[in-house]
């Protein structure tokens, strides 16, 4: 009986590493890699103005550097381009890197806006080096501001018309970023349906966006 009670206890140290180990590891793997992201709302900005900083960081697991490789990268008109690399900033004329080893920190700064050059999304990046596996932050959606043209009539009836007789009428309007909105009003102020109009925009700043 002695014997059964000293080998039944003097299993509980393994036992209690083994479930310590286990709760180590499950922390661990259940922090997220990210401390701060870029926010989900869209950076509206002008052209040639200072740009802002998009924000981010890495938990305490994920600051190691010799493990996981920290990059910026942008997306434009589907094109992607690597901005920075670990410490290494490849477009310093337009980008300042703000980053802290230490506490995580990886900020990205666009020093002066430019509609060809920064209006799309950037991603901060970070790659297990080990596994390969790859963890992105939220996009960080850069909007530069473009005002549209003034609108004018290119098309309308030059003949009486009926009642219950379709017709035809078009808007059109020039450049603008985001892609304009067209609203009709009728003569008394009130507002055109919806459904009774098509609009048709391209996707360029200084495109035509027609009702």
């Amino acid at each position: 009986m002695l014997i059964r009670n000293f080998l039944y206890s003097s299993r509980w140290p393994s036992i209690f590493l083994l479930w310590l180990l286990r709760l180590i590891t499950a922390s661990i793997s259940d922090e997220l890699p990210f401390n701060s992201q870029p926010s989900v709302q869209p950076y509206y900005v002008k052209e040639n103005e200072p740009g802002p900083v998009l924000e981010c960081s890495f938990s305490e697991t994920y600051t190691n550097r010799n493990k996981y490789e920290p990059e910026w990268i942008k997306i434009l008109s589907g094109t992607p381009s690597l901005i920075a690399r670990d410490s290494n900033l490849f477009m310093k004329t337009y980008y300042e890197l703000q980053e802290d080893q230490d506490t995580g920190k990886y900020n990205l700064q666009i020093k002066s806006i430019k509609f060809d050059r920064d209006n799309g999304q950037f991603y901060c990046l970070l790659l297990d080096r080990e596994t390969g596996e790859q963890y992105r932050s939220t996009p960080a959606t850069v909007m530069v501001v473009v005002p549209p043209g003034l609108p004018r009539i290119t098309k309308q009836p030059v003949q009486p018309v009926k009642e219950n007789e379709v017709v035809e009428m078009v808007c059109e309007s020039s450049g603008g970023n985001p892609q304009p909105k067209f609203t009709w009003i009728f003569n008394n102020k009130t507002i055109v349906p919806s459904s009774w109009i098509k609009d048709k925009s391209e996707h360029a700043p200084r495109a035509n966006s027609i009702s």
